[in-house]
């Protein structure tokens, strides 16, 4: 499992159970921490998923380059 902390704050859509937008928007917040594990599977290789524990997302699903741009390894 690896770790990493948000460099700088986004913002990102809900998604339904179905995988359909809604209006609602999550921040992802500066400082907060996140984890990167086998067990978070993409079905593209651009893709990642990260999971908080405190977040009201289960998971996101972010592309490398954002996570590139908005995270740094921390463990």
């Amino acid at each position: 499992m690896e770790t990493y902390k948000c460099i700088k704050a986004f913002a990102l859509p809900f998604f339904d159970e179905d995988g359909r937008m809604t209006n609602g928007i999550h921040e992802v917040a500066k400082d907060s921490v996140w984890e990167s594990s086998p067990d978070y599977t993409s079905n593209s290789e651009i893709r990642l998923y990260l999971k908080e524990g405190n977040s009201d997302f289960e998971y996101i699903d972010i592309t490398y380059k954002r996570m590139e741009q908005n995270f740094i390894r921390v463990a």
